[in-house]
């Protein structure tokens, strides 16, 4: 979907959705679509072609919504393929797919993603150049959505990048994968700017996730602790991430819930992989489709962060 189209989506569900401070959004992740053959990996079987058909069942079901703020897709637009011209083809069709929704779709930047440039996608992007925003859906919440893999193997933007992708990759812990990737001081710097200036709840939003417990060993973002130090000082009652394929939750010693999606390109042939999530003043209600578990619980105001 062109970023345009979404301000104009966003416009009209604000006059709506400022009125009323309980509201919903839908959440999905990984659909790593590729028309290639299904694979098994770390386990579990990836059906890769079948995704963009449960695409199109997440946007039909979203249209058919009435409470709905937004669709947040939390990053692998695709898997990429043999060729750049196939693999540019599989983007096209899943932003397609996407350009169909009938509410603003917000993305953050995945390992797969980037299997395209950065300069293709920009373009689902609000700013252009720049990966991670916030997004106010009412006046008691904020979205922030980061950009786990600025600093990775995929995308060392500059020099000193690349060293530190050289540096995280040769610490020899069970994250110093490929996969993974981390975020700059400039975006931490941005991130703990925004939160000091935020009076309203914070949920996080991230491809990767940063609480092992919410994930393994393998799959979380190369300087975690640092994000967590910044987000546990503050409002932040969630961070959703995708990127481990078989999900999980969690909450932290500080009270920070960790949801990880699973993907929708290992759910098996006859289900799907997507949640409505309900934010109300006092608590959050995931209600999970398919392979995604459904939970609620209450926001405790001694574990909001207050600065």
């Amino acid at each position: 979907m062109g970023f345009s189209l979404v301000v104009v989506l966003v416009s009209c569900y604000r006059l709506y959705h400022k009125k009323s401070k309980n509201f919903s959004f839908a959440v999905i992740s990984d659909v790593q679509y590729s028309d290639k053959p299904c694979k098994q990996v770390l386990g579990m079987e990836r059906r890769y072609s079948e995704a963009l058909v449960k695409l199109y069942q997440v946007i039909r079901w979203v249209g058919e919504q009435r409470s709905l703020t937004c669709l947040v897709h939390l990053g692998d637009l695709i898997d990429g393929n043999e060729t750049e011209q196939q693999t540019m083809k599989e983007y096209s069709q899943v932003c397609a797919a996407f350009s169909e929704s009938k509410v603003p779709v917000f993305h953050v930047v995945g390992n797969h993603c980037l299997d395209v440039s950065r300069d293709t996608l920009k373009e689902l992007f609000p700013s252009t150049g720049c990966f991670y925003y916030r997004w106010e859906p009412n006046d008691e919440w904020c979205f922030l959505f980061l950009d786990c893999l600025e600093i990775s193997c995929k995308s060392a933007l500059n020099e000193q990048y690349q060293q530190q992708v050289q540096h995280y990759l040769s610490t020899q812990q069970p994250r110093a994968t490929r996969w993974n990737g981390a975020l700059s001081s400039t975006q931490l710097d941005w991130l703990e700017h925004e939160l000091q200036h935020c009076r309203q709840k914070v949920i996080v939003f991230g491809h990767i996730p940063l609480y092992q417990e919410a994930s393994d060993a393998a799959h979380l973002v190369w300087n975690a602790e640092q994000v967590l130090d910044i987000l546990h000082r503050y409002r932040v009652v969630a961070y959703f991430a995708g990127h481990y394929h078989r999900g999980g939750y969690a909450v932290d010693a500080h009270g920070l819930h960790h949801i990880t999606i699973p993907a929708i390109c290992d759910a098996p042939a006859d289900q799907n992989a997507w949640a409505k999530i309900r934010c109300e003043s006092n608590r959050i209600i995931v209600q999970g489709y398919g392979t995604v578990p459904s939970r609620t619980w209450t926001l405790s105001l001694c574990k909001t962060r207050h600065k």
